[in-house]
């Protein structure tokens, strides 16, 4: 009867997450660019068995054993979802959209680097291509490496291939455009629309072969109607277990309070 009350307020706990998970979606549903994130939970077996010498990879074997009785639900990890969200075109030279697989990079200090979905950019007053926060964005130098591209003003160009052109038609370089082999072990969101890379010593990143679209958006790949399905979901199942608990805490005052007299 205890192993049934924790289980069922493991429940809660991890319907708990799934809601803040839906809400943070929702929140974001007009964010340029936000992927959004989706929980995963599995049995407390399931967890510990992929955990084991923090091998989150490992393979799990199913528990076939009839009758098994586990320790509840757990949140295993909160993943996201990194579904290409539809382009809006804006005509607005200064917005760039990635098609395909890849991020914009970003110099937020010396050697420090963020990388972006979010290509609502802007030029700032020494003709560097920057975004909302005053990060400028990268491109690829002689030697590959990342140099902060200046464009002049917001009259410049930018092919399918992310070659920009200056409104003289000098060439100002190429936007660079990176990805991961495994997004979701290398990189973590860091606010502001932005992820990083906390080992970028042991995930490295790769050049993308994504296109851009100058005069584009990609907006959020949130699909309110199914997170507002979700969300009422989460509450039939919270409310479920909340049940089972307020069953199981009465069964309990009557085995101690009146059977216990007997």
């Amino acid at each position: 009867m205890l192993r049934g009350l924790y289980n069922a307020t493991t429940a809660m706990q991890v319907e708990t997450v799934r809601l803040n998970a839906i809400a943070n979606n929702i929140a974001n549903a007009e964010t340029t660019g936000y992927k959004k994130d989706k929980m995963v939970s599995q049995s407390f077996p399931d967890v510990l068995v992929a955990r084991i010498e923090n091998k989150a990879g490992a393979s799990i074997r199913p528990f076939d054993i009839i009758g098994s009785i586990n320790h509840g639900v757990h949140v295993d990890q909160v993943k996201t979802d990194w579904l290409q969200g539809p382009l809006q075109q804006t005509d607005n030279a200064t917005d760039l959209a990635l098609t395909g697989n890849g991020f914009f990079v970003l110099r937020v200090g010396d050697n420090d680097y963020r990388y972006t979905r979010d290509g609502a950019f802007a030029v700032d007053r020494d003709g560097y291509l920057v975004n909302q926060n005053g990060y400028r964005v990268q491109r690829y130098d002689e030697q590959d490496d990342f140099a902060d591209i200046w464009v002049g003003n917001e009259r410049f160009s930018v092919d399918p291939a992310g070659n920009v052109y200056t409104d003289q038609q000098q060439y100002a370089g190429a936007i660079a455009v990176v990805d991961f082999t495994d997004r979701d072990a290398a990189l973590e969101k860091a606010g502001d629309n932005l992820y990083v890379v906390y080992d970028p010593e042991e995930y490295q990143y790769q050049f993308a072969g994504a296109g851009i679209k100058q005069g584009y958006l990609e907006v959020s790949n949130v699909d309110i109607n199914k997170e507002m399905t979700d969300m009422m979901e989460v509450y039939r199942h919270y409310e479920s277990a909340q049940r089972i608990v307020s069953m199981l805490d009465q069964t309990l005052d009557k085995t101690v309070n009146e059977v216990g007299r007997v």
